[in-house]
């Protein structure tokens, strides 16, 4: 597990980092300085842009972090929100699935590709979340991944029911099945202790147990688009939570947080960025389609 930290950290990055990192002005650190300031810490270090660091990760993702993840980690200090509750630390990106699609509204070059929002979770190990599976490892969404899938069949070996078992082949192979019941985590907007409007189910992407040293690790994705609904807008609705449903639970809409079997609290500057990023990749198809299907848009 020790390789696959040490990967997880390589990759990390953070959504609309900002040039001061990377300022000239400032003095240079050695070796020995990056690591007596920011690499000095418990558990690992953040290998992402910081002042003085000539050589770091590029960071994509928006994070927030809890003061006591920061500590262990040594984390920026903009990342540190202990209005955080529920996680350890969530990390934001947009996701973009697959190879692009092209011939929308006839024309051959017109192209898109799906844009998701992307949210990565650690929490506390000890934490006992209703799970569905004693999977400790999840890596169900390959289609999502850069690998080839040009070649596409008609006979899928893995879409049919076995009939001794009564499961699919898919359900079987190791890593496909899932921690949470499908679309059991939600994007909500809130207000006071009561759900007002939920924005998008997500859905699970990875789940690795233990990820880190006593932290669980599971990243999930959702539609976009949702956040400009002029009806929740004119509610002006300016919280939002992630929440995972009790599985016999159905729907979020209307139901009291305490109803949840758990709720992630995000600060509101946060969400304001999620909402920002949201917005402004939900606009580009909307023009998308509009370009290519004028009068079905309408």
């Amino acid at each position: 597990m020790t390789s696959i930290s040490s990967t997880r950290f390589l990759l990390c990055g953070l959504l609309l980092c900002t040039l001061s990192h990377l300022s000239f002005a400032e003095s240079v650190l050695t070796e020995a300085e990056i690591k007596s300031k920011y690499q000095n810490c418990s558990d690992g270090y953040y290998s992402g842009p910081r002042p003085g660091k000539t050589h770091y990760t590029k960071d994509d993702y928006l994070w927030v972090v809890s003061p006591e993840f920061a500590s262990k980690y040594c984390m920026p200090p903009e990342f540190v929100d202990a209005n955080l509750k529920g996680a350890e630390a969530v990390a934001f990106h947009l996701l973009q699935e697959g190879a692009e699609q092209c011939g929308y509204g006839g024309n051959k070059e017109n192209c898109s590709r799906r844009i998701a929002l992307g949210f990565e979770i650690y929490y506390k190990k000890d934490l006992t979340l209703p799970a569905i599976s004693d999977t400790k490892y999840s890596v169900g969404a390959l289609y999502m991944l850069p690998v080839s899938k040009h070649l596409l069949s008609n006979n899928l070996p893995y879409s049919v029911t076995r009939k001794d078992t009564g499961s699919t082949w898919s359900n079987e192979r190791p890593g496909f099945q899932t921690k949470f019941k499908q679309s059991s985590f939600g994007l909500v907007g809130v207000k006071g202790d009561r759900v007002v409007w939920p924005i998008t189910a997500l859905g699970e992407f990875m789940y690795i147990e233990e990820l880190l040293p006593g932290y669980n690790f599971i990243s999930l994705e959702g539609n976009i688009g949702f956040f400009t609904n002029p009806r929740m807008e004119k509610q002006g609705v300016n919280k939002f939570v992630l929440v995972l449903r009790k599985p016999e639970v159905q729907g979020s809409n209307g139901r009291l947080l305490s109803e949840f079997a758990h709720v992630i609290e995000l600060p509101e500057w946060f969400t304001e960025k999620v909402r920002a990023a949201d917005k402004l990749k939900s606009s580009g198809w909307k023009q998308l389609i509009q370009h290519t299907l004028p009068t079905q848009s309408k």
